[in-house]
């Protein structure tokens, strides 16, 4: 959890406690807020290293990509 402090968030806050957070923030992230922009928002569900959802970011600048692993 710690080694990803800067890209766990829970409402567009960093957020270290993922049970507190599931208590506390169930409502619908703003995109907007967490990203900085409005670009559209792809979801990659099982991202494992994160290699092939990293390059496709790059490829495209215009969209946000929120990436989950186990």
């Amino acid at each position: 959890m710690e080694q990803c402090g800067d890209v766990l968030a829970a409402r567009g806050r960093p957020c270290l406690n993922l049970k507190e957070a599931a208590e506390n923030f169930r409502a619908l992230l703003d995109y907007t807020a967490l990203f900085g922009n409005p670009n559209p928002v792809e979801l990659e569900i099982g991202c494992g290293n994160g290699g092939f959802i990293l390059e496709l970011a790059r490829r495209n600048p215009h969209t946000n990509y929120l990436a989950v692993e186990v």
